[in-house]
């Protein structure tokens, strides 16, 4: 990895302006993904400050958080448990610098420097899924590098998620530390001890990179974070821990640098999992933690996951936070990706929100804390406040909480051409939920065609009836025109929302003309053994940015 060395260049035009969110690029080894989280794109909410945000760019990006019911409801009259996902503008160009400025109001933002904001409030499951997959072999490792906090806690932090890419696997159901056995086990030899969280069993098909606060009273032992791996395949879940003898050997954090950003990267090979570093930015990332475990799959989904779990009392007292934290995000790469490029259609342009007008969605789950009429005529992410009782855009059940028979439905898309580009993929995405007991779902229809019968969130064991499984049913790509005719027929109890159709595309021999460099296969590598770096590395920066008189530490407001 030292001195390893990305060729760019280019996809198209729109590509090398600056500042875009997201693009995909060629390099050395394939295409690679790169989102800069800038502050540019469709509007998604004004602030109580009178500040504005932009969505995570919705083509690269499917948003969601956890709709389970303690994930959404309303602890008491002080903790309203609610969540969003947006992009702020930054304070500054430095990436890693995550203090974010919240005073500006510009509808859809100014291009200029952002940070990717994960808000959570009291016990959260929080999904950004790359829609273009990564691609793992023997031969070729995929890698993730981007700018996170090393401040982490028992009551919140960070995740990377790998779920295999043949479907669509919503990030609330992979291996997040749970309840039990399902709660990460601590590094002590010989200890059983298990930390909860809030994640739900059994998990999805999945393996997690964990970073976890290493004691509930760091206050008193020490601010200290560790990492781990938890995997899943076939509902059976392993954890991968490296051993520690005391606190001092784990990476040191401390809350005064919550806003001070890590390089980290992340590699994912078919035989295991290294973490490194570069707190010195001087381009070495230096081995942190690896761990010996097999990724069963040559295509991922990469999700980033933001988790909170009680955080009214964890940590402990005296060392309480607070109920709400945030995790911030810059400059992200992942590469090689398997497309030329992603895209999902309906979605918003500028501040409309194209897919609940037009019957494709009627609760947007990316913010459940921002809602209410429109401010200065620009419409808020929601009308109203999230309930369990949701119903849904469409809904075919007698009972609570439908009370109505969406027998059929017709939708209509329009899909733009894509000039240079094939569409490779297609996927009609959506979110589920089924009646307690049944296998509700619904079939797809194209053109009059049958597509298929979507997959019934009971398929998701761990799922609770009344919350929202993301799912997916493949479409044909060659059916696809530049206006499509949908039909849903939706069974006795089915409900669904949230529905976009997603988009994969290749270069065209034309387009392809910039990709001449290939792709370098690399060689197979020795086989990982398990291994916790010295502690003596200083893994967070001495660095600090001063906070402006007034500002909060972990919330960007209302």
């Amino acid at each position: 990895m030292r001195g390893m060395m990305i060729v760019l260049v280019a996809v198209s035009v729109a590509a090398i302006l600056p500042l875009r969110a997201a693009e995909v690029v060629q390099g050395a080894h394939g295409y690679e993904f790169r989102e800069r989280f800038a502050w540019t794109g469709t509007h998604a909410a004004t602030l109580g400050t009178g500040g504005t945000t932009v969505w995570w760019d919705e083509s690269a990006w499917d948003v969601h958080g956890d709709s389970s019911f303690i994930a959404v409801t309303p602890v008491d009259g002080t903790i309203s448990n609610r969540f969003h996902v947006d992009v702020h503008k930054a304070m500054s160009a430095d990436p890693r610098d995550g203090r974010i400025d919240n005073s500006q109001t510009i509808v859809g933002g100014d291009g200029s420097q952002g940070v990717g904001v994960m808000h959570l409030d009291y016990q959260d499951i929080l999904d950004a899924r790359l829609r273009n997959p990564l691609l793992i072999s023997p031969q070729q490792p995929a890698r993730v590098r981007f700018y996170a906090s090393g401040f982490n806690t028992s009551g919140h932090w960070w995740e990377l998620a790998l779920t295999p890419a043949d479907r669509v696997i919503g990030g609330e159901y992979t291996s997040v530390p749970g309840q039990g056995e399902a709660g990460l086990l601590e590094p002590w030899p010989g200890s059983t001890n298990r930390s909860p969280g809030p994640g739900h069993s059994p998990a999805e098909d999945s393996l997690n990179l964990v970073m976890f606060g290493a004691s509930d009273v760091p206050c008193i032992t020490g601010w200290q974070v560790r990492a781990a791996v938890t995997r899943s395949v076939g509902g059976a879940m392993q954890q991968f821990v490296n051993p520690a003898a005391t606190l001092s050997d784990l990476m040191q954090s401390d809350p005064s640098l919550a806003e001070t950003l890590i390089h980290w990267e992340v590699e994912f090979r078919s035989d295991g999992v290294v973490l490194r570093a570069d707190p010195d930015e001087d381009g070495n990332f230096d081995l942190v933690e690896q761990w010996a475990v097999s990724i069963p799959w040559a295509e991922v989904h990469l999700h980033l996951l933001g988790v909170a779990y009680q955080a009214d009392h964890h940590p402990q007292e005296p060392c309480f936070l607070g109920h709400m934290r945030e995790l911030r995000w810059r400059d992200l790469r992942a590469w090689p990706v398997k497309y030329a490029a992603t895209d999902v259609f309906p979605k918003n342009i500028g501040a409309q929100q194209v897919p609940t007008q037009t019957g494709w969605r009627a609760y947007d789950l990316r913010d459940i804390q921002r809602f209410g009429p429109p401010v200065n005529g620009v419409p808020q992410p929601n009308l109203g406040a999230f309930s369990v009782a949701h119903a849904g855009r469409w809904c075919n059940h007698a009972g609570y909480p439908c009370f109505r028979n969406d027998v059929q439905v017709d939708l209509t898309l329009a899909i733009p051409p894509r000039p240079g580009f094939a569409i490779a993929q297609a996927r009609f995405v959506h979110d589920g939920r089924a009646a307690e007991g049944t296998n509700a779902r619904a079939t797809l229809r194209l053109g009059g065609a049958v597509v298929g019968r979507l997959p019934s969130p009971a398929s998701v064991p761990s799922a609770e009836a009344q919350a929202w499984v993301r799912g997916a049913l493949p479409i044909p790509a060659l059916a696809l025109a530049a206006t499509n005719a949908f039909r849903l027929e939706l069974d006795p109890g089915f409900h669904i929302d949230r529905m976009e159709v997603e988009l994969a595309y290749t270069a065209d021999a034309a387009t392809d003309q910039l990709f001449a460099d290939g792709f370098e296969q690399g060689v197979a590598a020795a086989p990982l053994q398990s291994v916790r770096a010295p502690a003596s590395k200083q893994w967070l920066p001495e660095l600090r940015f001063g906070r402006p008189a007034g500002s909060g530490a972990h919330c960007s407001g209302p």
